[in-house]
Formats: structure tokens, sequence, C-alpha cells
């Protein structure tokens, strides 16, 4: 895993909505020792960047609703 692929994969979800960014699992096709090495660089970017990051079944607020971080979605990160 490197980081030109995280960074590549996170600015194509930004451009799309810059507010919101979701990364599933299925999208990112990796091994799981490489998944999680996604998750921390993807983790660190986004924070940099200003984003509240979330994981599996943690609970956030979107536009006034509250969601779930579903089984699928390896991220998602509200600015």
């Amino acid at each position: 895993m490197n980081e030109e692929l995280v960074h590549k994969i996170l600015n194509e979800k930004i451009a799309k909505d810059d507010k919101i960014v979701k990364v599933y699992i299925d999208e990112v096709n990796l091994s799981i020792q490489d998944t999680c090495d996604f998750m921390e660089m993807a983790k660190k970017e986004l924070k940099e960047k200003g984003y509240k990051i979330y994981c599996s079944g943690e609970k956030y607020l979107f536009k006034d609703k509250e969601f779930i971080v579903q089984n699928g979605e390896v991220i998602v990160a509200i600015k």
C-alpha cells in the first residue's frame, strides 16, 4: 500500500463531494493488511484536511440526521 494510491482515491472522493467522504471495502479491493494500512493513511490525510473520521459501527450526524457507519464502509469522513 502506498500513499499515492490513498491520495488518488481520496481526491476522487473529495472531488465528488467535499462535505462527506465515504470509502467502501469493495472500492479499495485490498488484502486485510493493505486495508488496515489504507485506513491508517486515509485517516491521517483526511484529518489533516479537517475531516472528522468515523469507522465501522460509529454514529455520525450529517445534514441534521444521524447515521451509523455500515458494514462495507471502510471510512466515513465529515467536514
